[in-house]
């Protein structure tokens, strides 16, 4: 097995049926003893934008799981799930179905913003230190506590009674099977989600995307992204050898371009366009970038 020393993406598109967790050992298994974890879990019925990071590129995972996503939904009307979509135990509630697509877009205005969402009862939210879904699979009762989530945009693709299509950008922590929920709900007739694809997050597009049954130890390289990818949306300084040399020390930073950031902000400093080394905070008052997470991995390798 490969002992090399990874850093980067990769951009999976999970297929149905797989969690997000075989995905990721899959990987591991080429990558060992280098680490790979993903950034937004997936439950297994969803497909789509799964982004592992590999080796010191696992401390970016944060800033993925907290961009902006986007998702494709398919739900029924005149049902509902304990699991909230069509994996669970399925209730029939009417056949007789009379809302417009109007009435549809409505109702799901109410949706936009932040708002206060239940999770469902299948989730990994945690009740007094257990995972619901063990809870729920134990038939126990218990509470689950509304939270804040933030929903960008909802917008129908396709509307056939029964059945709807969405399209959600939202923030992290978003169940988009709540929404199906609680529209249903909202409507006095039931929904549930039938098939769900995650297809962007943050700069990570299902486009771009590649199965992970086809990543081996031959073309993992070529099917790497950069790591900088993950925090595009921060500012960047490209560093000298001398740079480097500083950063390896713990040491601050000088900043030989004209002041152009703010005190404070968060700087990428790279060795090249693409190579991530540090994110460091820019101080007005030296003007100096000051390191808080150093891929010290990437400071050894020449650029």
């Amino acid at each position: 097995m490969s002992a090399k020393n990874y850093f980067g993406i990769l951009n999976l598109n999970k297929p149905k049926g797989m969690t997000s967790r075989q995905a990721v050992s899959k990987i591991h298994q080429i990558t060992k003893p280098s680490k790979a974890g993903h950034a937004g879990t997936l439950d297994p019925l969803a497909t789509g934008v799964l982004v592992v990071c590999l080796g010191q590129a696992t401390r970016l995972i944060d800033h993925i799981q907290h961009s902006q996503k986007t998702y494709r939904g398919k739900f029924i009307l005149g049902k509902r799930s304990d699991t909230d979509d069509i994996t669970g135990n399925v209730e029939e509630v009417t056949s007789s179905i009379s809302c417009s697509q109007n009435d549809v877009e409505t109702i799901l205005k109410q949706f936009e913003g932040e708002i206060e969402q239940v999770p469902p009862r299948f989730s990994a939210v945690h009740i007094d230190g257990k995972r619901a879904y063990k809870l729920a699979r134990q038939n126990k009762q218990f509470e689950i506590k509304p939270k804040k989530v933030r929903i960008d945009s909802i917008e129908i693709t396709n509307f056939s009674l029964p059945e709807f299509e969405l399209e959600i950008q939202c923030g992290s922590g978003t169940y988009i099977r709540s929404i199906g929920r609680d529209l249903g709900n909202e409507l006095g007739c039931g929904a549930v989600m039938t098939e769900l694809v995650r297809t962007r997050i943050g700069p990570f597009q299902l486009s771009d995307a590649i199965d992970p049954n086809s990543v081996t130890e031959n073309n993992i390289d070529s099917c790497l992204q950069p790591a900088a990818l993950a925090v595009d949306h921060f500012r960047e300084y490209l560093c000298h050898s001398m740079d480097m040399k500083l950063l390896k020390n713990g040491c601050t930073v000088p900043c030989e371009n004209e002041p152009q950031y703010q005190d404070g902000e968060t700087i990428r400093l790279m060795k090249s366009e693409i190579d991530l080394i540090a994110l460091a905070r820019y101080s007005e008052e030296e003007n100096r970038f000051q390191p808080y997470q150093v891929f010290t991995s990437q400071l050894d390798i020449d650029g």
